[in-house]
């Protein structure tokens, strides 16, 4: 049992078929997105690592270096139970080592994929002028045009005609879709910029 739907009114009568009908609609609408959910949060929970929810982990990077992440365990406990097998002469050794490529050629398609969206984010960003970076970069941090303007001390006329700039670039038609893609770009940037200082 999830909850109670109920609705009430001080005139009788005042709810017929229709209404209860459209009433049942809504409530068995609220209990499936409920459930998607729940079934959502137990699916997740199950693949935390025990230091951030996989949840976190999900959202703050993309799908596929999570799947990189969450293969890398699975491939290294593979290993480790290939080679107990091996020692033991057990004949599922070998079933084991296969499982261990299976792991490492997931791996491996999931960081192309990973890297393909890198840099196609990267020709779009390289695409801006400019200004229209110094624009996307206030963008996917989630300010606003009036805000932009007095940052980069520019009319808000200007900000919004290099926002229009950048969505048309994008192809995009929602600014905060362009925002979220900028921002987990320049993101990605920072870490591989920062882990190639050392």
């Amino acid at each position: 049992m999830i909850g109670v739907v109920s609705a009430q009114t001080y005139t009788p009568e005042s709810y017929g078929d229709t209404e209860l009908a459209a009433l049942e609609w809504l409530a068995e609408v609220v209990a499936r997105v409920l459930s998607a959910e729940e079934a959502d949060r137990e699916f997740l929970s199950r693949l935390d690592d025990g230091h951030r929810p996989a949840a976190e982990r999900v959202l703050s990077r993309s799908v596929s270096a999570f799947v990189v992440e969450r293969v890398a365990v699975v491939r290294e406990s593979a290993a480790e139970l290939a080679a107990a097998l091996e020692a033991e002469g057990h004949q599922l050794g070998a079933r084991a080592r296969d499982l261990v490529r299976e792991c490492e050629r997931l791996q491996i398609e999931s960081a192309e994929i990973e890297f393909a969206g890198y840099r196609e984010a990267a020709a779009r960003f390289a695409s801006l002028s400019p200004r229209e970076r110094d624009v996307a970069d206030l963008v996917g941090q989630g300010l606003r045009n009036d805000e932009i303007a007095a940052r980069l001390h520019i009319g808000l006329s200007t900000v919004k005609t290099h926002v229009g700039n950048i969505l048309r670039k994008y192809g995009a038609e929602q600014r905060s879709t362009v925002a979220e893609e900028i921002s987990a770009y320049l993101r990605n940037t920072r870490v591989r910029s920062d882990s190639y200082r050392g």
